[in-house]
């Protein structure tokens, strides 16, 4: 944790006056990092800067703000704001999705799932988290064995437990075919 704060550093001061759409990617993407590192006020300080020193050119394409909703989602999600975060991740799935980008939008479906079953929504979740299988499974999307983690979760709230271990038995063979102890974790917890 000591070496990303001081990297955040380092790189807070050495930002250009004027940042392109790659550059609010990558930082947005590293604040991501930080935040589940628990660096809280360096990843939001950090992308507060970048939001207001994008070039004019970056903020025309929806990629660059699918990111900076990401980054802002996950902190929400990691203080315990999931009304917050769930308004982020569809806001980030809507840009995603425009920019064409199908792999980081059935990524943020995934994470969208996840959070309307922590919201008690059983039932939207159901339908967001099978709409992005279908598109993740035929691409062979890793996060496809994610979201059928949380159809497994979500299967189980509503009673159906033979549902729920079709689903847990596929995401646990992926996982420890892939070797993901993240998504190992999510499915045995």
């Amino acid at each position: 944790v000591g070496k990303l704060a001081s990297l955040t550093e380092s790189l807070s001061k050495n930002l250009p006056e004027q940042l392109t759409a790659g550059h609010v990617i990558a930082i947005s993407r590293f604040a991501v990092i930080l935040t589940r590192a628990g660096i809280l006020g360096q990843a939001r300080h950090l992308v507060r800067d970048v939001r207001d020193r994008m070039d004019r050119h970056a903020a025309n394409e929806p990629a660059v703000y699918a990111w900076l909703d990401v980054a802002f989602a996950e902190r929400a999600g990691f203080c315990g704001d999931p009304a917050r975060e769930l308004q982020r991740r569809i806001s980030a799935c809507e840009r995603f999705t425009s920019a064409g980008d199908v792999r980081n939008s059935c990524r943020e479906r995934t994470h969208l799932g996840a959070v309307l079953l922590r919201l008690g929504a059983i039932d939207d979740a159901e339908r967001v988290l099978g709409e992005q299988l279908a598109i993740a499974e035929p691409m062979k999307l890793h996060v496809a064995a994610t979201a059928r983690a949380y159809l497994g979760f979500a299967a189980y709230r509503r009673g159906d437990g033979v549902l729920a271990r079709h689903h847990y038995d596929a995401a646990l063979e992926r996982a420890t075919a892939t070797g993901d102890r993240y998504l190992e974790t999510i499915v045995r917890t």
